[in-house]
């Protein structure tokens, strides 16, 4: 009985400590139920920080397309490939089947059309209707890009226009989309670049050789990669463990067992301290410390500390991370705005993101204005 009595006297005290905070904001603000409410507000701040000591806002999840497909791209052009069963469709943007699943294989829209396969033919290319622009006869074909797409036929790679006619006949043994008014072709074992009109502007005789990005690219010759122009002189040496492309001025390259950046006078400027790091993307980039990752700015500086299990660029102001088994967004602060919850996250374009949760794939909206 003394036991209950200690404990009505604690519920009392509480109640009478309670009702003068009340009382006590209401003489400040004269009005008792503004002053509840500010009351019940502070209590429940108290309680989200307490459960969140990083400050993450937590936004609810905002499903586009709820999660009930196999597998779903990214929306383009306003239509997203999906996977019903074993086939693939389209979608727009709010969730209604426009193209009805019959594909092998869909790829996403780019100037209009997307690269489809029907059964175990070959593939061609539809317009957003669904109808055959180009019949299927390639065994590869690329997205188109300024009105040329690669595509392949018997082994041997080529590019055709808009109307499935060939620019450049199939001739080589890989090709790539142009990027700086050249494109990666690979002959026999070797890589060189062509123009728009097929010929060698730098002959093939790199063991790799990736695409030009700010006028430079990387290309590899007895496992030492190094940088050449668009004329095919080296600029800077081919001495390095790996190279990536250049991005706002600067490129990852492998010297040792570290990943650094480096200008284009081929000077360090960010030192080698990254057991992995990747090409920045707006203005931010994803480096790997010890086991961890996170994020640094042009200068070097870690802006996001590295805690995160895998991490992937920002695009549309948000990132996908994962904290343990759970992937999640955040934002340019190192914020969660999602909060880790998904199997799978993809990166946001068009400002939706696919997802999967249980097996199932979704589309999301970003959460930023």
């Amino acid at each position: 009985m003394r036991f209950v009595k200690i404990i009505r006297r604690i519920k009392l005290v509480n109640l009478v400590a309670l009702f003068a905070s009340l009382a006590i904001v209401t003489c400040v603000f004269q009005t008792p139920m503004r002053a509840y409410s500010l009351l019940l507000t502070n209590s429940m701040e108290t309680i989200t920080n307490n459960t969140n000591n990083t400050g993450d806002t937590n936004t609810a999840v905002n499903f586009v397309v709820p999660p009930k497909y196999i597998d779903a791209k990214v929306f383009s052009e306003g239509l997203a490939p999906v996977k019903i069963g074993n086939l693939w469709g389209y979608i727009d943007t709010n969730g209604n089947l426009l193209i009805k699943p019959q594909y092998n294989f869909a790829n996403n829209f780019n100037e209009g059309l997307a690269n489809v396969q029907i059964g175990l033919s070959k593939s061609g290319y539809i317009n957003k209707s669904g109808q055959f622009i180009i019949q299927s006869r390639f065994d590869y074909g690329g997205k188109f890009d300024q009105g040329i797409a690669v595509v392949s036929t018997e082994g041997k790679y080529g590019y055709i226009d808009r109307n499935g006619n060939y620019v450049i006949p199939p001739q080589f043994d890989k090709s790539k989309n142009f990027s700086q008014g050249l494109a990666v072709v690979k002959t026999g074992d070797k890589y060189g670049y062509i123009d728009e009109k097929g010929k060698f502007i730098i002959q093939a005789k790199f063991e790799y050789a990736s695409d030009f990005s700010e006028d430079l690219a990387f290309v590899m010759i007895n496992n030492k990669y190094g940088y050449i122009n668009k004329s095919g002189k080296v600029v800077i040496p081919l001495k390095y463990g790996a190279a990536f492309s250049f991005s706002h001025g600067l490129a990852v390259v492998k010297i040792d067992e570290k990943y650094s950046y480096i200008n284009k006078s081929g000077k360090v400027v960010i030192l080698p301290q990254f057991n992995f790091a990747f090409p920045f993307v707006g203005e931010l980039a994803r480096v790997q410390i010890g086991k961890r990752w996170g994020y640094i700015n042009t200068s070097g500086n870690l802006l996001i500390q590295t805690q995160f299990d895998d991490a992937k660029d920002f695009f549309q102001g948000l990132a996908a991370v994962r904290v343990g088994n759970a992937w999640g967004y955040i934002d340019k602060s190192g914020r969660f705005v999602i909060k880790p919850q998904f199997d799978e996250a993809g990166n946001f374009s068009n400002k939706v993101a696919t997802v999967r949760i249980k097996g199932k794939v979704g589309l999301i909206s970003s959460p930023l204005e």
